[in-house]
């Protein structure tokens, strides 16, 4: 069972002793929560399980590590790449959610008047009614998000895993400096060739580069952000049937008002 479950697990071990129980345990919960988080595996075998145990021996005391700091002269980097940009765009993944960082990049955004893009993943880590949101990225199809990240110079990627949105729908030409900001080094890829990156606690980043670089002059995508809310209220006085996912999705939102994350259906249908 262990080297069934070992290639798809972060930890896979078996109990060999009723002493070690709470080393391994403690372990398996340290690999789990530590980046990127993911599933542990444990055999439990039935002697171990029915064995008498010292009573002497106590759970382990958690051990979760906060994570770093990035190095100043990084983050000084970054700014200067944002300050220095035409059309900077945010690119928030998953990261951002799980490191709690929301609240710093809303004022990361605020601040500095950037748009934001989210992977389905980051859905939430700024509400959409929020006027710096393009919302969620699509799944390859040149929409309006894709339209924004065409004429982007600078990509400031937060929290973002390549396996959420792969960079080659975004950076098809290479052309475009990527500001990588989460708590893991970015993975190699031809289409994600980093200008900068800050690796960190991605709360601290944001906060810093909040405070030091240059906001933009005017927001750089105004017209993108109206043909988005304009494409989902389209459909608000829709009354045919059957309904259609826009109509939908826009009913719930109207419902919901922001108590909920609506995100519609990603079936793919494929060729036969």
């Amino acid at each position: 069972m262990v080297n069934l479950f070992e290639p798809i697990s972060k930890y896979s071990t078996q109990l060999r002793s009723p002493d070690i129980v709470p080393e391994i345990v403690r372990k398996a919960f340290k690999e789990a929560q530590a980046e990127k988080p993911g599933g542990c595996f444990i055999d439990f075998p039935e002697d171990i399980a029915s064995a008498e145990v010292d009573p002497k021996i106590k759970p382990l005391k958690v051990q979760a590590p906060k994570p770093p700091n990035a190095p100043e002269e990084k983050i000084q980097q970054a700014a200067d790449l944002i300050s220095n940009a035409k059309f900077p765009i945010i690119m928030a993944g998953n990261g951002v959610i799980r490191g709690r960082a929301s609240k710093q990049l809303l004022a990361f955004t605020e601040t500095l008047n950037i748009p934001v893009a989210m992977t389905f993943m980051a859905k939430g880590a700024i509400p959409f009614t929020h006027d710096n949101s393009l919302g969620s990225v699509g799944l390859g199809a040149k929409d309006y998000i894709a339209c924004g990240f065409d004429r982007a110079d600078v990509v400031i990627c937060v929290g973002y895993d390549m396996i959420e949105y792969s960079p080659v729908n975004w950076n098809e030409n290479q052309d475009k400096k990527i500001i990588h900001i989460d708590t893991m080094p970015a993975e190699v890829d031809a289409h994600y060739m980093l200008e900068c990156g800050l690796i960190g606690d991605i709360g601290n980043s944001l906060g810093k580069m909040t405070a030091i670089a240059s906001k933009q002059k005017e927001f750089p995508a105004t017209g993108l952000r109206q043909a988005i809310v304009e494409e989902l209220n389209e459909h608000a006085e829709d009354q045919s049937f059957p309904l259609k996912p826009q109509k939908i999705i826009w009913e719930l939102r109207q419902a919901l008002a922001g108590l909920s994350i609506p995100l519609n259906e990603l079936y793919q249908p494929r060729k036969k």
